[in-house]
């Protein structure tokens, strides 16, 4: 007679309940440099300018094609 390898009479068991930790603000201290906020501020910077010649570029050529 054939058995299944399986074992269906195996319990089930839940992991013992742990509440989580709620974090405050002082867990996560991510204090900035200076020279790091300065490189973010234009890194920025940057993005706006790029973004405002690439629309800056499409108004321009849009506007001088004919109607």
């Amino acid at each position: 007679m054939l058995q299944c390898p399986l074992n269906f009479n195996a319990e089930f068991r839940f992991p013992k309940y742990t509440p989580i930790q709620e974090a405050t603000m002082s867990d996560h201290t991510s204090e900035q440099t200076e020279e790091q906020r300065g490189d973010n501020f234009a890194d920025a910077c940057a993005a706006i300018a790029i973004l405002a010649l690439v629309v800056g570029t499409a108004v321009y050529w849009l506007a001088g094609m004919p109607s």
